[in-house]
């Protein structure tokens, strides 16, 4: 028996946001709390693998260009599900309710960072600071080169200074 997906489904669950206050807390988060769900018709979890891809520009004090698809993944890895456990970034995010059924989180976006950071931009494009930075994550077969259910979806921060500015989402 192969491995087959019924549905696989994102949904955003709100913004993660704090503003410095002087003194007391002098960096700034602002996340996109991010959920999918997986659900497979046939086959088990250790027959998928589960990987995201990023593209776009991040800027937080430095560029980060990322001109076209790359792994949304630590240095040296590769999937998110690697069909026996959660990779690290979500491992505490991700679970699987029974051999069929995988939920986890997402949360992009600028956690923490410091008032020099600022301008913030996590696009699509900068210096024009234009379009959205673009998610793809995706669902494999074991073999690493068989599709099985993918989405995409994408955001857009854009702060010159401490609350002046916008941030958006499209799923």
């Amino acid at each position: 028996m192969g491995v087959k997906v019924q549905s696989l489904k994102r949904w955003v669950a709100g913004w993660r946001i704090s503003w410095p206050w002087p003194v007391v807390f002098t960096s700034t988060t602002i996340q996109l709390k991010m959920r999918f769900k997986l659900v497979l018709q046939e086959g088990t979890k250790a027959d998928c693998l589960i990987t995201q891809d990023k593209m776009g520009d991040n800027m937080a004090g430095t560029l980060d260009h990322f001109p076209a698809w790359a792994s949304d993944s630590p240095v040296g890895r590769r999937f998110w599900w690697d069909g026996g456990k959660w990779e690290s970034q979500i491992d505490s995010k991700g679970e699987w309710e029974n051999d069929q059924t995988a939920t986890w989180i997402d949360d992009p976006g600028y956690d923490s960072v410091a008032l020099s950071s600022y301008p913030l931009f996590y696009g699509g494009s900068w210096p024009a600071k234009s379009g959205y930075f673009m998610f793809r994550t995706t669902v494999w077969a074991r073999d690493a080169e068989t599709v099985l259910a993918q989405t995409t979806w994408g955001l857009q921060i854009n702060y010159s200074a401490s609350g002046k500015g916008s941030h958006s989402y499209f799923v």
